[in-house]
């Protein structure tokens, strides 16, 4: 609902009426030229956002949009009344520094995050502009025109970070790339939420989510080399549980000869299967009338998917091991 004052007559003359949205508190000023050429300006404020919305409108039609954002950027687009042109948008940088977006950008932060996920993956700034044909100044300017501040630093071919702040919502992305030995993190801060993932020269990913508040944390380590997965879990109180999950035999199936006393159940759980998952690489055990319980010595099962599983519980110094090991052929 909006409250919508009286008309009024301003200095040049124009008409003047200002409303206030109930729901947000934006106040909107509109001035019309009615007794000139019948240009239009409505200007909005939105406290909520902390940013000024400008829209004028010619008596030819021709329509300029100003925009005053929280981050000391102002976005201009002005389209032309009538003809071919297209609309022209102009960001002037916190700095002063005036950059013209080019006809693929957009300036409602529509294109940011494919922005940000070239940078997560490792991307210069530069890099990012070659691709797409643009200046580095102008990836710049399309993530200022959408509130965001962007700053850089780092040695020259050695080290990369570039840090992305919406000081709207208080969100931070720090961008981290290290050349001289092939590592890369991303480290995203909203709230109380921290996320980073990090890829290191060896090709293992980390990824980790922390709670600054708390100090929980969640972190997965994923080795392609040594064919592991590590999750680590630290609750409130600082229990810490390591558990680590390894591939056996390069993820390829496993012949394994029964021995006495052995029972299907007890080698699914040995090797880090279900009975499901036996089913389904030795169908032959489990066809009616044979009770999949009564295997014989000498028979092969064969184990796909086999893992041997590690778990550690740390808390107050002290460590509890419970390991699960898989059987060799």
């Amino acid at each position: 609902m909006q409250a919508t004052s009286l008309p009024i007559r301003d200095d040049l003359g124009r008409k003047e009426t200002t409303s206030v949205d109930a729901q947000t508190g934006a106040i909107t000023t509109t001035l019309v030229d009615d007794l000139g050429d019948g240009a239009v300006t409505e200007r909005t404020t939105n406290p909520q956002t902390r940013e000024t919305t400008t829209t004028e409108t010619s008596g030819n039609g021709a329509v300029t949009v100003t925009s005053n954002l929280p981050n000391g950027s102002t976005v201009q687009t002005v389209t032309p009344a009538g003809g071919p042109a297209l609309p022209v948008t102009t960001v002037t940088a916190p700095d002063g520094e005036v950059t013209t977006l080019a006809q693929s950008q957009t300036a409602d932060g529509s294109g940011v995050a494919a922005i940000e996920e070239q940078l997560a993956a490792g991307k210069s700034i530069d890099e990012i502009a070659e691709a797409s044909n643009l200046t580095p100044e102008q990836v710049i300017a399309e993530m200022n025109a959408a509130g965001l501040e962007v700053t850089q630093g780092g040695d020259l071919g050695e080290t990369l970070q570039i840090v992305v702040t919406d000081p709207n919502t208080g969100r931070t992305a720090t961008y981290n790339n290290d050349y001289q030995h092939g590592s890369r993190s991303a480290t995203t801060t909203e709230g109380s939420t921290e996320t980073t993932s990090m890829v290191d020269g060896n090709g293992v990913t980390t990824q980790t989510e922390r709670n600054t508040e708390t100090g929980e944390q969640t972190t997965t380590i994923v080795d392609p080399v040594n064919n592991t997965e590590t999750k680590i879990v630290v609750d409130k109180d600082g229990r810490r549980t390591e558990t680590i999950v390894e591939t056996l035999s390069d993820g390829e199936p496993i012949e394994y000869e029964v021995k006495p006393g052995d029972n299907l159940s007890d080698i699914a759980e040995a090797n880090g299967v279900t009975l499901d998952d036996l089913a389904e690489s030795n169908p032959e055990l489990f066809t009616t009338p044979r009770d999949p319980d009564l295997i014989h010595p000498g028979e092969t099962v064969v184990i796909d998917g086999a893992t041997r599983t590690t778990v550690n519980v740390t808390f107050n110094g002290y460590t509890m091991t419970t390991r699960r090991t898989a059987r060799s052929r």
